[in-house]
This record gives structure tokens, C-alpha cells and sequence, in this order.
């Protein structure tokens, strides 16, 4: 005989599961994968996740699909107690939940068993290769963001992009900082001049995208007295530079900050960019062309100056007011620490992460075949444009 069910016209016990329960015994299997654990912003930011995790009972492992051996040692803390590891060595288990963090991970999916797949989206990440005119990743990457997966983003216009442009709605994490690190008082490279500007560029001189050479042009046409370069690319030594700070530690980057009036910031593609928020915490300012996501905390002329995106002059007249007006960018900084001031740091940020990895985890497994089958139909054409074998 059937057990009675009890009476439930509300229909708790269907909508409750949408929510996080608390009763699970055995600690979340979760694999990260991930394309470089090389220093970069994007990385920074699953480093951070994936150590909340683990730091909150989940069995964290993270898979590289470049080699381990090309990342800078202990950059991360993180580094030191996360399990990294090649992507090869990955698929020994099952997991509870597989991570995809780049559009190449995504292809990567039906190498794995697991219970669900999530997609953590940073980026527009076609756009990467959008000045070549034979690149063909960028339709693989916006493959990916049709498969049915369910996405985590970390910028709301991100999460616009994703319901309008491909109907996938997507959960908004928002990146955290750390607070303990970044803050106005502490260890400086130099102290702030007390006249002059002192400007500070931030990216990789490899990744045209990132306006590295653009910056260091605009800073020295706007009249700046000091331009210092802070940059994962190798060179110790750029033209136009005054000093270059290459590939050092994330916890010796907030004295560089502090040094520095201004972080002139001009990529041409972000989701959104860490080092102009480091830059507010640390008492400077920042000049930025209006790329995707500058508006998550930049407003200009309140805490920032921004350049209609490509507008070289805008850039170089904006250097040269803050240094013809010593008021404005005390202003600008003022303003700056307080926009800095309602930012959560990370532990807030990657509570908000778990907590949706959790809820995902407590659904009934989604049927991945369409989405296995769909990553899978691609691969041959991925590992063509991957290996430049076409």
C-alpha cells in the first residue's frame, strides 16, 4: 500500500529544494577547470572561490589545462593549499560538481562523471580574438554559452548579455577584495610625490586588448612626471617607463598601489577589472575608457575620469587636469575610498559563490546529454583551432 503523502497545497516540498539546505553529511566534490594557473585577474579570482571552499569543508580540486609548470611559483596564497593538478590526471572520480571556468573547459566536460556542470563566466570571452581576422575560437565561445549549463557571472552587464543575447539567465556573483591587503595605510614602494604625478599602468604588455602601450603613450603625451608599470609579462625594463614591476607577488601589488597617483587603465575588453577597485582601496584614482563593466563602481568625475573607449586625447587631457589640479584629485581619491568602502570583501563574495554551487548541487541531476553531446560534436573542431592544425 502507497504511503500518504502529506498534504501540501503550497507545495513546499517541490520549491523548498530552490533553496540551500543545510542537512548534507558528506562534503561537496567539486573540480575547478581551469585554463592557466599563471597570474592573471580571472585566476585570482577562482583561487579565491575555490579556496573558500575548501576552507568550508568542499574537496576542492582544480585541473590545468596548460601546464603547471609555466605558472609562477606561490604568486596566490591560495597556491599552497589547493590540489592542482594537469587536466589529465582529473577524471580518476566522480564529482558532485564539475566547475568549467574558460570556453575550452567547456569542451573538456565530457572527459568527466559528475552530478552537475556550472559554468562560471568572467568575460565575453569571443571577444578575445576579435582583432584577428582568421580567428575562429570566438564562434566556439559563444558555442559554449548556448549549451544548456547553468552559469554563474560576475557583472550585472554580463548578466544582461547572457538572458538577451542567448536567453540563458545566469547567477551573479560579484568578485570580493581583500580588505586586509588593499587598504591606504600600509607598506609603499615610494612615498606619493608631494608635487607631479605619479601614474601608475596595470596589464600584460603580450595581450594587445589590455592598452599596456596605449596607456604608457597617453600618461607621457598628458604630461606625467612619473610613469611605473606593474605587469605579469616578463620584461623588467619598457620604454617609457620609470619603474617595472614584473610578475611579483598579489600581496606586494598594494604597495605599488599606494606609490601611485592614478592608475591609467585603458583596456578594450574587460568583465570586470580588478585592479582600478585595488587601486581605490589603496587611496589613488583611476582613468579608464568606458569598457564593459567600468560602471560596476567607476562614475566619472565622482571617483574616476573616463575616455569615451579609443578617445587617446580624452585620456592624455584627463592625465594633464590632474595635474594641473592637485583639488581635483584629492577629490577623486576621497571619493574613491569611499566607493572602496561598501565593496565586500572576499570572504562575503565566496560565501555568495558557495552558496549557489550548493543550491545547484541540491537539484535533481539535469539531464547533460544535449550539452555533452553538443561540446562533444565541437571537439574535433576545438582541437583543430586549439592546435592550429585546421
Amino acid at each position: 500500500m502507497e504511503p500518504v503523502k502529506p498534504y501540501d497545497p503550497w507545495l513546499h516540498r517541490y520549491y523548498s529544494r530552490y533553496g540551500q539546505r543545510r542537512s548534507r553529511t558528506e562534503p561537496l566534490e567539486i573540480l575547478f577547470l581551469i585554463g592557466s594557473a599563471d597570474i592573471s585577474g580571472g585566476t585570482t579570482v577562482i583561487f579565491e572561490h575555490a579556496d573558500f571552499a575548501r576552507r568550508h569543508g568542499a574537496n576542492v580540486r582544480l585541473a590545468a589545462l596548460y601546464p603547471l609548470a609555466d605558472a609562477a611559483k606561490s604568486w596566490h596564497p591560495a597556491m599552497d593549499e589547493l590540489e592542482i593538478i594537469p587536466i589529465d590526471d582529473a577524471a580518476d572520480r566522480a564529482y558532485d560538481l564539475v566547475v568549467a571556468t574558460w570556453w575550452p573547459t567547456v569542451f573538456e566536460l565530457p572527459r568527466f562523471r559528475f552530478r552537475h556542470a556550472v559554468y562560471f563566466v568572467q568575460s565575453a570571452e569571443a571577444r578575445f580574438g576579435a582583432d584577428n581576422p582568421a580567428n575562429r575560437e570566438s564562434a566556439l565561445a559563444e558555442l559554449t554559452l548556448r549549451m544548456g549549463l547553468p552559469i554563474i557571472t560576475i557583472t550585472t552587464w554580463l548578466q544582461a548579455y547572457l538572458a538577451f543575447a542567448h536567453n540563458t539567465p545566469a547567477f551573479l556573483a560579484s568578485n570580493g577584495i581583500k580588505k586586509e591587503l588593499y587598504g591606504p595605510e600600509g607598506p609603499a614602494e615610494a612615498p606619493r610625490p608631494k608635487s607631479g604625478l605619479r601614474v601608475l599602468v596595470e596589464g600584460s604588455t603580450q595581450a594587445p586588448m589590455k592598452g599596456v602601450q596605449e596607456a604608457i603613450e597617453c600618461a607621457r603625451a598628458g604630461g606625467a612626471d612619473e610613469v611605473w608599470l606593474l605587469t605579469p609579462s616578463p620584461e623588467t625594463t619598457v620604454p617609457g617607463c620609470d619603474r617595472v614591476f614584473s610578475r611579483i607577488p598579489a600581496a606586494e601589488c598594494a604597495a605599488v598601489y599606494r606609490s601611485c597617483d592614478v592608475l591609467v587603465k585603458l583596456s578594450r575588453v574587460e568583465g570586470m577589472f580588478g585592479p582600478p577597485l585595488e587601486m581605490f582601496h589603496c587611496g589613488g584614482t583611476v582613468i579608464c575608457y568606458d569598457v564593459t563593466g567600468y560602471d560596476e563602481y567607476v562614475e566619472s568625475r565622482y571617483n574616476g575620469l573616463v575616455a569615451p573607449m579609443g578617445d587617446r586625447a580624452a585620456v592624455s587631457d584627463h592625465v594633464a587636469s590632474l595635474r594641473a589640479d592637485p583639488g581635483l584629485l584629492d577629490e577623486l581619491r576621497r571619493n574613491a575610498l569611499e566607493t572602496a568602502s561598501h565593496w565586500p570583501d572576499w570572504a562575503t563574495a565566496s560565501r555568495h559563490f558557495l552558496h549557489l554551487l550548493q543550491i545547484v548541487a541540491e537539484q535533481p541531476p539535469m539531464d547533460y546529454l544535449p550539452s555533452v553531446l553538443m561540446a562533444s560534436g565541437a571537439v574535433p573542431l576545438y582541437e583543430r583551432v586549439v592546435t592550429g592544425h585546421e
